[in-house]
């Protein structure tokens, strides 16, 4: 039944990939590992089961099919770089073993009631409880270094920029339109080939800037202005929730004109400098206080990159920033500089991370929600915002317009010299 079942569902992915991975990971799932946690020795009735998910689950959600490894990676959780879609015939052992030592305390309680207050009991059973998720945590960290010391080195940092913290909150999140967590087929299917460095199918041989057209060209490639709107789709999303829960917020404001201040060589010092983001009260309850924030957004995979960590990236994008803003804004405009560093995967830097965590408690304090809501909704929203500009930067056109053109988008003169009647 459950092969019928999974098939179905691979039929199903075919036009909705994204609804067909969330029935599968928050619901069917659930009911084989339910059995496997209750019966002793399941793992190898679950092998047809297992071919069914690799040969026809996955190659509908994600558009292809995958090697051995690929296959390895993707039973990985989502927070460690996979899919979330584990090998039920591998887990059922352990999942089995895991159910036997959290219920041992009650079991035994029940075979023998004599000594024990059933407080006791349910305490044995939480510790008991943590144990096992404790070795748990290890099995599958053991499990994530062991693959990922069989991939490629393009896909070994792919999976590192997915490991960052929030990267992989679109992909376990319910695909509901009304709350902006929905996704068509293509885009789904491109954010899986996105995450893993896998060429996604129907691209362009050719940019129009004349170079070749691959996914790290166009993550990188400014023809188009989808760099500016990557930028900007992150910079409008945080000023719109610190309008939220700050006052004074603005968008580009500029900073002050200079008087001769001394300033190091590194700092704009340009007349029309601006940052992105200014706000009041963010850092302190004053709310004369300002705090200004610029946002950048690099992809992880460029060339310039690849001889260095992320986490290496991301500090000299921060330094670069800190370097261009904080003494100016620090001295002259007596504010607080914080550089906003986000890669294209959807993780933050040490500094955007540290915002997003003081934002996400100004948030829940205002809507009288927890911490942990607010931190997770906050990210969710961050990572489908970074998605979807990525892959517009990948599938939008890139149209050449020649400079004849130009003239026919120029209305004042034309109806200068055309003579036309208003």
């Amino acid at each position: 039944r459950w092969v019928a079942k999974v098939e179905k569902l691979s039929t199903f992915a075919q036009s909705q990939p994204q609804a067909a991975f969330a029935a599968y990971t928050h619901g069917l799932a659930s009911k084989w590992s339910y059995l496997a946690r209750a019966c002793r020795g399941l793992g190898d009735q679950f092998d047809a089961l297992e071919e069914a998910i690799r040969k026809a689950f996955i190659p509908s959600i994600t558009g292809r099919a995958v090697s051995d490894v690929e296959r390895d990676l993707l039973g990985l959780p989502a927070r460690l770089g996979g899919l979330g879609l584990p090998n039920p015939s591998l887990e059922a052992p352990s999942g089995f073993n895991m159910a036997t030592q959290v219920t041992k305390p009650l079991v035994e309680h029940i075979l023998d009631p004599a000594d024990r207050q059933l407080t006791d009991v349910f305490s044995a059973q939480r510790n008991a409880f943590v144990e096992t998720r404790r070795v748990k945590t290890l099995d599958l960290n053991e499990r994530s270094a062991a693959t990922k010391i069989k991939l490629s080195p393009q896909l070994q940092r792919a999976v590192a920029a997915a490991e960052d913290k929030g990267a992989s909150s679109w992909l376990t999140a319910l695909p509901i339109s009304e709350l902006g967590f929905s996704l068509s087929k293509a885009d789904f299917r491109d954010a899986i080939h996105l995450r893993y460095g896998w060429n996604p199918p129907r691209l362009p041989s050719q940019c129009v800037c004349g170079s070749s057209f691959t996914v790290d060209h166009a993550l990188c490639c400014s023809h188009g202005g989808y760099l500016g709107i990557r930028h900007n789709e992150v910079r409008d999303l945080l000023g719109l929730l610190l309008d939220e829960t700050c006052p004074n917020v603005s968008l580009e404001p500029p900073l002050l004109p200079l008087n001769d201040e001394p300033l190091p060589a590194s700092s704009n010092t340009a007349p029309e400098a601006r940052v992105d983001i200014k706000a009041g009260a963010f850092w302190s309850e004053r709310r004369h206080e300002c705090a200004f924030f610029d946002v950048r957004v690099f992809h992880p995979h460029a060339r310039s990159y690849r001889c260095r960590t992320i986490q290496q990236v991301y500090r000299t994008q921060e330094q670069e920033k800190r370097r261009a803003y904080e003494l100016r804004i620090r001295n002259v405009d007596k504010g607080s500089f914080t550089s906003l560093v986000f890669s294209s995967a959807g993780g933050a830097g040490p500094a955007a991370t540290v915002f997003l965590k003081h934002l996400a408690s100004k948030i829940a304090e205002k809507k009288n929600s927890s911490y942990a809501q607010s931190i997770s909704w906050l990210r969710c929203r961050l990572a489908f915002a970074l998605l979807r500009a990525s892959i517009l930067c990948l599938r939008g056109a890139q149209s050449f317009r020649p400079a004849a053109a130009l003239a026919i988008c120029q209305p004042d003169l034309a109806i200068s010299e055309g003579r036309i009647s208003m």
